[in-house]
């Protein structure tokens, strides 16, 4: 599979989920989150990994990662939802605790030499996050709502 900049995608064909380490969560808004775990993989910015909670009986969910290739972490930003299935979960979670977490997949990727405009809502942000720490910035423009 290619991704509209012409390079190869890193893509899983497994749905398996390892155990790994919770490093932080943080509130970075009013009911905005990121968790930081230990990554299962290399990936490409703007790939996706799906996460739960070990044992919890709820189905894993796929989340944008907002860290660099480069860093040794995988962050994830995500929307706590009160009532929600999965999110309260990993609202509480705490550093040491572990997750079950996927290897990246997908093709939402960019390359720093074509014009860009990027368009998110929310934490819809966060494949841009990981582009732009990925050093995958100009010439680019973001349109941020939420």
């Amino acid at each position: 599979m290619r991704h509209f900049g012409g390079r190869k995608t890193i893509e899983t064909k497994s749905d398996k989920l390892y155990r790994v380490a919770v490093r932080a969560v943080r509130a970075v808004a009013t009911d905005a989150m990121i968790i930081e775990f230990n990554r299962t993989a290399d990936f490409l910015a703007g790939q996706t990994v799906a996460i739960t909670i070990p044992d919890s009986g709820i189905d894993a969910r796929w989340y944008s990662i907002a860290s660099a290739p480069a860093e040794p972490v995988f962050r994830v930003l995500f929307d706590l939802v009160p009532d929600g299935a999965l999110t309260p979960g990993l609202a509480r979670l705490r550093p040491g605790d572990y997750l079950l977490a996927s290897l990246p997949r997908g093709s939402f990727t960019d390359d720093t030499t074509r014009r860009s405009v990027w368009i998110a809502n929310g934490t819809g942000v966060a494949p841009f996050l990981s582009m732009v720490r990925a050093g995958i910035s100009a010439p680019k423009t973001l349109i941020h709502g939420s």
